[in-house]
């Protein structure tokens, strides 16, 4: 039998039902007056196994726990303030943060800044950008190419 079939089996110890039933034997055995060691030692079941059975361990409901470094809404608004001043508005994260250290003050790590940009969709290109007109960008494939044949 393959292992996968194993684990179908009911019979089988390493399935989910088969480890229930030995729980179940062990628990039986002990509730009339027997020993839990030598349960588990003639089932061949660890005893932090079988405990840990009995008494399973409960599921975070929110999740992942916040690191208590984590910033506060307070801090985070103060970072993207200190980000969107004028003075800084066109410079990269790495560079504010060099010259924030300059003045004595730290807010956070560079990818801190970076990940409070993403999130709200600013991480682009902070400069203003010149946008030179095309010059075809009215014209149609006619007047491009008589255009193209008074040069040639």
């Amino acid at each position: 039998m393959s292992s996968k079939e194993n684990l179908r089996d009911p019979e089988c110890e390493t399935s989910k039902a088969g480890r229930d039933r030995l729980s179940q034997q062990i628990q039986e055995y002990s509730d009339q007056g027997g020993n839990t060691q030598e349960a588990c030692s003639a089932l061949g079941v660890p005893r932090a196994t079988h405990y840990g059975r009995l008494t399973p361990r409960a599921k975070s409901a929110t999740g992942a726990r916040k690191s208590n470094r984590a910033l506060s809404e307070e801090e985070k608004q103060k970072v993207l303030d200190v980000l969107c001043e004028e003075r800084f508005v066109d410079k990269s994260p790495p560079v504010v943060y060099a010259l924030l250290l300059d003045e004595g003050d730290f807010l956070c790590s560079v990818s801190t800044m970076y990940r409070l940009l993403r999130l709200r969709d600013e991480v682009r290109e902070r400069r203003n950008q010149a946008r030179r007109p095309s010059a075809f960008r009215h014209c149609n494939d006619d007047t491009i190419y008589s255009a193209l044949r008074k040069v040639g």
